[in-house]
């Protein structure tokens, strides 16, 4: 296969003016050699004339002058007069019609002058003496004479000199400006398919051509490289079949090669097929070549760059996209990000569960449309991106689902555009910290608690010891009394009657009432610092739920303050819950507690004709089945967040004075958190209802 350029459009109009060129020099020889031949036939006919004794000058013979008048060719005749001492005289004696028409001018003006004197312009060159050489010595002498404008051949004559008899010559010129200037376009066309020839040799793609049946009649080294020979192969005739696999031959003849020859070009991916065997991705260009007269499909070529190298990098860049979008997506986190106007540019796995799009639904769309607990912090996302620095916020309260949520939100500026937001829900870890608050709180007033129920006790057991004497000191029953009233005469009876006037036996009562509910509160607060010394065991915890309820119903002051028919209640066990190990006591009171106080708030709500009172009480293990969850749930009046944050601190109570210790939360919450090692919550919405959990281990 050659690896020359094939006949182009610039190289096919080369050869024919080259070849036209050729054809004009081949017919002036030709004219020149008639010319010679004639006039030397001449000199014969002269020389027989001088021996008949008829000598004519040839230059006025009949025949000559019809040679020269009717010649194409310019001619100038000379004649030269010998001097003693000089070069001699060359006058001009004539010219045919030829170079008055091509120098443009009378020639007859100058007939009988020097060619000095005649022609100026060639007094300081060589032309007369080598005029001078042929008609004195017949030494013939051939010349051009090329006139320039800057680079461009203004005017070019080639002259031939030669003798015609003894000190006469001709001097024969033709117009050769046609010739010289094709022949400088043909340099300067050569020395451009030179060059072009260089750049597609130089050149890293493979650049070939073919004939319109496709076979192959160039290729460049780059591409004898690329289908795996060596630069200086002698790469036999190929078909554009041998050198692309099956399904890239198909979308190049099917496709390529038609698309190039109606529109001049196609691009598209294909591939090559080496003599190794391999495949090799490539991006190919094909043009289409036609006759600039037939119009016909002249050629065909094409440009083939390897992607190789590209589709490697693609392919890394997918994997690279691909394993981010993979940690991602495996992130608890909702990661998100947006461009400067706020636009999601990608939603991972976590912020589609949270918000229940994908990414097909929100990508391209404003993040506040579908995530609002991100959007209602955009001023974030805003002053990130204008200060380039990450912005956070945390402990942000939300509502996801319906459900009130605390949320962490951290903004990361992008160093090209945009930003990427970081959305971590918290909820359980705040409940966490808040219950690691109260627990550390409960146990430092527990520790001031005992101290003061040990304080207190001390006078309290005086008070109640002194009060019981106090009633025996005025009971009739009692015979020492008598003795002591006679001796001071005194009527027992009528003391009784004076003391029941004065209702001191109703103060009695008071004190002693008092004294007792002082004592229970004294009991109470002692549970907050005394470890439990009860025998823990396995507990069906779902039967002693049902104990408990049993036993708020039968509570005669319960009963008789509240109406169990009004409050619709239900249970909801999982299946296969657990035995706990606990003391069912302390788990049964921290149950009496919860409903009691979920009756209350029930009770002190006022509900519409189409609503009621409802208490839930879910039990389910959690954790894998190591923990199982209490769940007690009412519609009452619920609670703000600032009382739920203080409901387990002791001597809290949102009931009227004289109706609530404040102790009964707080005591519940340390059977659980401390002696039974749980977690204990609170959920509420004022006029919504409240949900206490207890969350128990199942083996400890």
């Amino acid at each position: 296969m050659p690896d020359l350029m094939p006949q182009g459009e610039l190289s096919m109009a080369d050869d024919r003016l080259n070849d036209r060129t050729e054809l004009r020099m081949e017919a002036l020889a030709q004219q020149i050699n008639a010319l010679q031949d004639e006039y030397r036939e001449l000199q014969r006919t002269a020389a027989a004339s001088k021996d008949a004794g008829t000598v004519t000058d040839p230059l006025f013979t009949e025949h000559w002058f019809r040679m020269v008048r009717h010649s194409p060719m310019g001619m100038h005749m000379y004649k030269l007069y010998p001097e003693a001492n000089g070069p001699g005289r060359l006058v001009f004696a004539g010219a045919n019609p030829a170079a008055d028409r091509l120098l443009g001018l009378d020639n007859s003006l100058f007939v009988g002058k020097t060619i000095e004197d005649a022609f100026p312009p060639l007094r300081d060159t060589e032309v007369p003496e080598r005029y001078r050489s042929a008609a004195r010595g017949g030494i013939p002498w051939s010349t051009e004479q090329i006139n320039y404008e800057g680079e461009r051949i203004a005017g070019a004559f080639e002259v031939h000199a030669f003798q015609i008899a003894p000190n006469e010559m001709v001097a024969t010129f033709l117009n050769i400006t046609e010739r010289k200037q094709t022949e400088m376009h043909l340099r300067d066309n050569q020395r451009r398919l030179s060059q072009l020839t260089e750049i597609l040799d130089r050149s890293m793609d493979m650049i070939s051509s073919s004939t319109p049946e496709q076979v192959l009649i160039y290729l460049n080294p780059a591409g004898k490289r690329l289908l795996g020979w060596g630069d200086d192969t002698d790469v036999p005739a190929l078909h554009i079949e041998d050198v692309h696999p099956a399904w890239a031959l198909n979308i190049i003849q099917n496709e390529g090669i038609p698309a190039a020859i109606e529109n001049g070009l196609w691009q598209g991916e294909t591939a090559l097929h080496t003599v190794n065997g391999g495949i090799i991705p490539v991006f190919q260009t094909i043009f289409s070549h036609s006759d600039p007269e037939s119009g016909a499909l002249s050629f065909l070529s094409t440009i083939i760059r390897d992607i190789s190298e590209n589709r490697r990098n693609e392919q890394e860049i997918r994997r690279l996209q691909d394993f981010l979008a993979n940690i991602l997506d495996s992130m608890a986190s909702l990661i998100v990000a947006v461009d400067n106007d706020g636009h999601i540019t990608h939603w991972n796995n976590e912020a589609q569960k949270q918000t229940g799009y994908t990414s097909a639904d929100v990508l391209g769309k404003p993040l506040k449309e579908f995530a609002p607990i991100i959007g209602k912090f955009d001023h974030l996302i805003r002053d990130a991106i204008q200060s380039g620095e990450p912005q956070s916020l945390l402990r942000q309260k939300g509502v996801a689902r319906g459900e009130p949520i605390f949320v962490d939100i951290v903004v990361f500026p992008l160093t090209s555009s945009g930003a990427v937001v970081r959305m971590d829900n918290v909820t359980d870890r705040a409940q966490m910290e808040e219950m690691l608050i109260q627990s550390e709180k409960m146990q430092s007033i527990g520790e001031l608690a005992a101290g003061m129920a040990h304080e207190i006790n001390n006078p309290l057991a005086g008070i109640l010891q002194n009060l019981q004497v106090l009633r025996g000191r005025i009971d009739p029953a009692l015979p020492g009394n008598w003795e002591a009233a006679e001796r001071l005469g005194i009527s027992l009876e009528q003391l009784a009657i004076y003391l029941k006037e004065r209702k001191v036996d109703q103060m009695l009562d008071h004190i002693h009432d008092a004294a007792m509910r002082a004592s229970e509160i004294v009991r109470n607060m002692l549970s907050f610092s005394r470890r439990s010394s009860a025998v823990e065991n396995s507990q069906d915890i779902v039967a002693l739920v049902k104990k408990t309820v049993a036993l708020v119903q039968s509570d005669y002051d319960l009963s008789t303050n509240y109406d169990f028919r009004k409050i619709h209640m239900d249970q909801q066990v999982s299946e296969s819950v657990p035995p706990v190990i606990c003391e069912p006591a302390k788990i049964q009171q921290v149950l009496l507690n919860l409903i009691t106080n979920a009756i209350y708030a029930m009770n002190a709500k006022t509900y519409t004709l189409d609503a009621a009172p409802e208490l839930n009480i879910a039990i389910r293990p959690i954790r894998g089945g190591d923990w199982v969850e209490i769940a007690i749930t009412d519609n009452g009046l619920g609670m703000t967040e600032d009382t739920a944050r203080r409901i387990f601190e002791p001597f809290f109570t949102t009931k009227p004075v004289g109706e609530g210790t404040g102790l009964g939360l707080a005591v519940a919450y340390y059977i659980v958190v401390q002696q039974h090692h749980g977690h204990m919550s609170v959920e509420s919405t004022p006029d919504m209802g409240t949900t206490f959990r207890v969350q128990l281990p199942v083996r400890r």
